[in-house]
């Protein structure tokens, strides 16, 4: 629109100048004294309304999420309805994961408990037969004992619960607890055992017998009660005043009968003679009658085969970027553009621009202006519309959410309970393996010390054993390989050294480098000990090849036969028959001695001193 200065009322005129000069006409509005282009007036206004439009659209936009931020009361009793729901549903999502890992932790606990009580119980078993082991041993080792005390007294060469002295073993019926026998019945009991009533035939007999049985104090009860004393092998029931030992010897000389016995004492008499212990050794004997009931004390000869056997055993035994360069161009294009912005707003504002410019610039603002009021508009109502949605929620939708509520309120309590009775139950699975596993390392203990104690019972056993075995050898009183007999030890060469045979100067020297010399047999008792034990060990068919030499030679006179102790052997009985005879232009003038199956009396025969090898046999005092 164009005025005339004439038309104006107010003071403010608009001019219309076209100016030739330049590339378009410029219109002026006049405000007081000044006068201002037109057009760039009007795009001023319309980017102010532009900016007070998109203004407003973003404050409409704030408050309508600032309310959507603040609900209404019961909107947010279902927000924290359902808050709540979700926190139960975790945590008892949480808490039956919990029960679940607790069961199966419990259920790895009750299968680790059983390998426990399994172990434990063959722990126990074991211990039981650790136990059982250890009786067993020690009732070995009470045995051993008992046997080492007897082997000290018999030397092995008896049976049990009999005891020896000298060469002979003998049983006390008083120690085996037995009632009291007439003579008749305890000769018989004798016999049953393998021997006979006792015959004393020496004084060392009479005086170890004095030694060993029970004394009887007279001073207490006389010494003729009925019923004292001990039944021996002796009687005059074929011939009165005749008394005769059981092995049908006479006695000879006055004997050791106490001072005015024997006396046939009473109608029925009395021919049996008893061992009565008072106070002189000498003076034991009185007859009593035979049908009194007394203790008797038998005798037998000792097992000497059973011992060199028993020797032989012991003998034969282990992506950088490099960020500068892209900030700087940045900086660089962003400068440019504000340069140009400012040229071109100078330019425009100085109404150096064409008409259709300007026309096509405020025509943009306007639609721009149309487009936020729009824009305003449509937030406000979505606003309200949001606002008044929430303000309606769904009563169902609350309801659902407080039966879901309720329920889960409900099965809280219970997946809780089960929770804790679980791990519950688990502490108590982990307790008892605890003192399962303590139970275990207790009986481990135990049975540590346990096998300790077998091992050391076993090797006492062990030596025991090796003790009773040398006792059973030598009675301690010879040296280990030794036989010990009668006060002697004997030493057979074939028992150390079985495949070693000697002629007879140098089975001699053997013997004197072993503190002994060649056997001297002085009796009928030890040719007959002599000839056993060869028997028991002899390794050759031939009787000539398993002699052994002794200490018998004709050397220095022929045909007169001494003892290496210097004694001439005067009976000529015990040499096999045709022997000595001195066989061959060399002669034979050394005695060995071998057993004979014939007869046990002829075992002896002469060979060459220095081309015979033999086994050889040696003696000594007993320690």
């Amino acid at each position: 629109m164009l005025f005339n200065d004439e038309d104006s009322t107010d003071g403010k005129s608009f001019h219309h100048h076209h100016n030739t000069g330049t590339k378009g006409s410029m219109c002026t509005v006049r405000v007081g004294s000044r006068s201002l282009p037109l057009y760039p007036m009007v795009i001023v206004c319309l980017g102010v309304l532009n900016t007070i439009l998109m203004l407003t659209a973003v404050v409409i936009g704030i408050y309508c999420g600032k309310a959507n931020q603040l609900p209404a009361p019961h909107q947010m009793t279902v927000q924290a309805l359902f808050v709540e729901v979700k926190e139960l549903q975790i945590m008892q999502t949480e808490a039956i994961k919990a029960q679940e890992e607790a069961q199966q932790a419990l259920k790895k606990e009750l299968m680790s408990h059983k390998e426990l009580k399994l172990q434990l119980e063959q722990n126990k078993t074991t211990n039981d037969g650790l136990q059982r082991q250890i009786e067993t041993l020690q009732l070995q080792r009470a045995t051993v004992l008992a046997d080492t005390a007897k082997s000290r007294e018999s030397c092995g060469r008896c049976q049990s619960g009999w005891f020896l002295f000298n060469t002979s073993c003998y049983f006390h019926s008083k120690s085996a607890s037995l009632p009291s026998k007439n003579w008749p019945d305890s000769r018989a009991d004798c016999i049953r055992r393998g021997a006979n009533l006792t015959v004393i035939d020496s004084l060392e007999e009479q005086l170890n017998l004095f030694e060993y049985l029970p004394k009887q104090d007279p001073s207490i009860r006389p010494w003729w009660i009925r019923g004292g004393g001990v039944w021996i092998g002796l009687t005059d029931i074929q011939k009165e005043g005749s008394w005769m030992w059981l092995n049908n010897v006479t006695l000879q000389g006055e004997g050791y009968w106490i001072q005015g016995e024997p006396n046939n004492y009473g109608l029925q008499g009395e021919n049996c003679a008893a061992f009565m212990n008072v106070k002189n050794p000498r003076a034991t004997w009185f007859d009593a009658s035979c049908q009194e009931n007394k203790d008797w004390l038998c005798e037998m000869e000792p097992n000497y085969i059973t011992l060199i056997l028993q020797m032989e055993a012991s003998s034969s035994v282990v992506c950088i970027y490099n960020t500068a360069v892209m900030e700087n161009s940045q900086k660089r294009a962003n400068d440019n553009k504000n340069g140009n912005f400012r040229t071109y707003f100078e330019t425009f504002w100085q109404g150096g621009f064409t008409f259709p410019i300007i026309r096509l610039v405020i025509l943009c603002l306007g639609l721009l202006n149309v487009v936020l009021l729009i824009a305003a508009v449509v937030i406000g109502i979505n606003c309200a519309k949001v606002r008044e949605g929430s303000l309606n929620v769904p009563q169902a939708a609350a309801t659902q959410l407080i039966i879901e509520l309720d329920y889960l309120l409900s099965n809280h309590s219970d997946v809780m309970k089960a929770k804790e009775e679980a791990k519950n139950e688990l502490d108590r699975a982990l307790k008892n393996h605890a003192q399962l596993k303590v139970k275990i390392e207790e009986l481990k203990t135990i049975n540590d010390n346990y096998q300790r104690q077998i091992e050391v019972l076993r090797t006492e056993k062990t030596n025991l054993q090796a003790n009773v075995s040398a006792l059973e050898g030598n009675c301690g009183r010879c040296h280990p390989g030794w036989t010990f007999y009668n006060s002697s030890c004997y030493f057979f060469s074939y028992t150390e050294l079985p495949n070693v045979k000697k002629n007879w100067p140098d089975s001699r020297t053997d013997c004197g480098n072993r503190g002994a010399d060649l056997i001297v047999i002085d009796n009928q008792e030890e040719q007959k000990f002599v000839s056993e034990i060869i028997e028991s060990v002899r390794n050759a068919r031939q009787v000539w090849e398993s002699g052994y030499w002794i200490g018998l030679t004709d050397a220095a006179t022929e045909a007169t036969w001494v003892w290496i102790n210097n004694v001439t052997e005067v009976e000529q009985r015990y040499w096999m028959d045709g022997e000595p005879n001195n066989h061959g232009h060399m002669g034979e003038d050394c005695g060995i001695a071998v057993f004979s199956a014939t007869n046990p009396w002829k075992t002896r025969f002469d060979a060459n001193c220095q081309q015979k090898q033999s086994h050889w046999l040696c003696e000594m005092k007993s320690i």
